[in-house]
């Protein structure tokens, strides 16, 4: 695959009032986003491209996404820039770090989400995803098992060093032993003690090669990782044989693969050398896990990005409103009405536009279902689920809400709809639910009216 355009974002409300995320599937090829991402990517494969390197790609001819931003719990703005490779997806994960360094620009644990369906949204932060059903090498179709039969295998004692590996997993993530697999005299090479797994000898090989680099703007020699962890991450299953079907040829091969945490690396024979060793294509098979399918240019080749506010209200007991507290989010959209992302919430001090200091902030998953009516799609329910990670209290909660309406709200004049729902809230100590109605204002500012003081895993 090669690659596609840049990012965007628009406005929509936390489902509220929400646009469909469609990807469609051809692609247009990208440059690496900024200067450290272009470094990044310089260093092993303008070689590759340039023809004075014969070997895998490290990233890809091109990115497949441009400048995009996916929303991160760590960050202040709660979100990273990132850019997709066919190989993996680069991020900065601290735009104030050390610039020089070789991790300045970091990878995702694409693999390690993928297997265990935990989606990464912060250092110690993940919505359950559900394990990917994507093929890890060769063809679709093509006899590969899927990066869901990996998860039981990270469980599995480590070889013996030097043991020659003959085990085998087929496409139901079936595991087995083919003796003759011997003959190609590939052994368990390198343990690492942290996750308790051997390095295959072809890849721990792979991990530690030199050859023509490009750095500190000229062509050199060297190894391609300064850290052989740096590209794949440490090995998070042994290494397994697989029989697939690979490119054009219509006769299975024998494929030897090894998850890693960023990568899955695989190794094929019958290949021409330079490229028996190859990283698989983790970072399209990600980007189709998380949001459907591979962008292209008529889709800016970005998941949509939206930033909404709530106003949040309290009655003050004399017949009025009190607004408590403002909530902000940054989301992300996926297929079928998902939207997942960060919130922060603001404590007021009774004036309208001040600054507020963040009192919570946390996770958000949200799912929306929708009905057409005189050919308008509108949203007739929404469930989100949160997870307060800084604040004074912790705990969980479920917004529920539904019964949305075009029309505006006396409360609140130019509103353009209305609905209702409740909250079910849970801090570890204290549990309770809350109805509340809701006004929207516009596409992605909404004011919220409680039936009662505003739930402490929120704002207080």
């Amino acid at each position: 695959m090669q690659s596609r355009p840049r990012s965007y974002r628009f406005a929509a409300a936390l489902g509220l009032l929400a646009l469909m995320l469609v990807l469609p599937m051809v692609a247009l090829a990208q440059a690496p986003a900024n200067q450290y991402f272009e470094r990044t990517w310089q260093r092993t494969d303008q070689q590759v491209a340039s023809g004075d390197a014969t070997r895998t790609w490290i990233w890809g001819p091109s990115g497949f996404t441009g400048s995009c931003y996916e929303p991160y719990y760590k960050l202040t703005a709660g979100e990273r820039e990132v850019q997709y490779f066919d190989k993996s997806r680069m991020e900065i994960n601290d735009p104030l770090g050390n610039t020089d360094s070789e991790w300045y620009v970091t990878q995702g644990l694409l693999a390690t989400e993928m297997i265990t369906g935990n989606m990464q949204v912060g250092d110690n932060e993940y919505i359950d995803w559900g394990p990917a059903e994507v093929h890890v090498a060769g063809n679709a179709g093509g006899g590969s098992p899927n990066y869901s039969a990996f998860g039981p295998l990270m469980y599995e004692p480590a070889l013996d060093s030097g043991q020659t590996i003959t085990q085998t997993l087929d496409s139901e993530g079936n595991a087995g032993d083919n003796p003759a697999l011997a003959d190609y005299g590939v052994t368990a090479e390198y343990y690492v003690s942290e996750t308790g797994n051997q390095v295959a000898s072809v890849f721990w090989e792979f991990m530690n090669s030199s050859g023509p680099i490009f750095e500190n703007g000229v062509n050199t020699s060297g190894n391609l990782f300064a850290n052989p962890f740096y590209a794949a991450g440490l090995p998070i299953t042994e290494a397994y044989w697989t029989n697939v079907i690979v490119g054009e040829d219509p006769e299975p091969q024998d494929v030897l693969v090894q998850a890693f945490e960023r990568r899955v690396l695989t190794y094929t024979p019958g290949n021409d050398e330079g490229w028996q060793v190859e990283a698989g294509n983790v970072g399209q098979h990600y980007y189709m896990w998380r949001y459907g399918a591979i962008p292209d240019d008529s889709a800016n080749a970005c998941p949509n990005t939206m930033y909404v506010t709530f106003q949040v209200y309290e009655p003050d007991g004399a017949g009025d409103w009190n607004r408590v507290a403002l909530t902000t989010t940054s989301e992300v959209w996926h297929p079928d009405g998902v939207a997942t992302g960060t919130w922060s919430a603001y404590v007021d001090d009774g004036g309208d536009g001040d600054v507020l200091p963040r009192n919570s902030s946390g996770i958000l998953k949200a799912d929306h279902e929708y009905t057409t009516e005189g050919g308008i799609r509108l949203l007739s329910s929404m469930t989100a689920n949160i997870t307060q990670v800084d604040g004074p209290t912790g705990g969980t909660a479920q917004v529920q809400a539904g019964g949305f309406a075009p029309g505006p709200d006396p409360r609140v004049p130019g509103s353009i709809f209305t609905g209702s729902g409740s909250i079910a809230y849970d801090t570890g100590t204290v549990s309770d639910t809350m109805d509340f109605d809701v006004v929207g204002i516009s596409s992605n500012v909404f004011r919220i009216y409680l039936d009662g003081e505003a739930p402490p895993v929120f704002f207080q």
